[in-house]
C-alpha cells in the first residue's frame, strides 16, 4: 500500500474498480493477447522470430548491392529464418493460441450456488444479455465492407474477443 500505483480500497467503488481490472487483465486482454497469437504469428513471415542475415537497407556495399537487386527474394529468404527455426516457433504459437479442452466460461452458465440468489441471478442475466449484445457488434463489424481492414484478399473476421466465439 506504500506504492503510489497500487489501488486504494476503501469503498465499494474500490473494490469494483479493482475486480473490474483482475477481471480485464485476467479474461479480456490474456484472450487478445494469446489467443490470435497463432493466427497471425504462425505464418512466420509477418512476424520473423530472427533474421539470420543483415537486409541490405543501410550502407550496402556495392557488392551486397548488386546481388540483392539481381534477386531479392534470395535476399529475403536467406534473412529469415530457418525451416526448424520457424516451425518451432509455429508449435508453440499453436500451443499458447488454443484453448484447453476443459475450460469453463464465465458467460455459459450461472453457477447454482448463484442461481440461489436472486439479487445474483439477476446480475449474472444482465452480463449475458450484454455479452450477446458485444457479440452482435462484432458480428455486425466483421459484416460491415465499409470498416478499414475489412476489404481485400484474406480477410479474416475478428474473433478475439467476441464473448460466445
Amino acid at each position: 500500500e506504500s506504492e503510489p500505483w497500487w489501488p486504494v480500497l476503501k469503498t465499494q467503488k474500490d473494490l469494483i474498480n479493482i475486480l473490474t481490472t483482475i477481471t480485464w487483465v485476467t479474461f479480456g486482454h490474456h484472450a487478445a493477447a494469446n489467443f490470435g497469437q497463432y493466427a497471425y504469428g504462425g505464418y512466420f513471415p509477418n512476424r520473423p522470430t530472427i533474421a539470420r542475415t543483415n537486409m541490405p537497407i543501410e550502407d550496402p556495399t556495392e557488392e551486397e548491392w548488386k546481388i540483392f537487386m539481381k534477386k531479392p527474394k534470395r535476399a529475403l529468404l536467406q534473412c529469415f529464418p530457418s525451416q526448424l527455426q520457424a516451425t518451432r516457433v509455429m508449435a508453440v504459437l499453436d500451443i499458447l493460441s488454443n484453448h484447453s479442452p476443459d475450460e469453463e466460461y464465465l458467460e455459459e452458465k450461472s453457477e447454482s450456488s448463484w442461481a440461489e440468489d436472486p439479487f445474483i441471478n439477476e446480475a449474472f442475466e444482465r452480463f449475458h444479455v450484454r455479452l450477446k449484445e458485444l457479440e452482435w457488434i462484432i458480428d455486425e463489424r466483421n459484416a460491415n465492407g465499409s470498416s478499414k481492414n475489412r476489404v481485400g484478399a484474406g480477410v479474416v473476421p475478428y474473433e478475439l474477443l467476441k464473448p460466445f466465439s
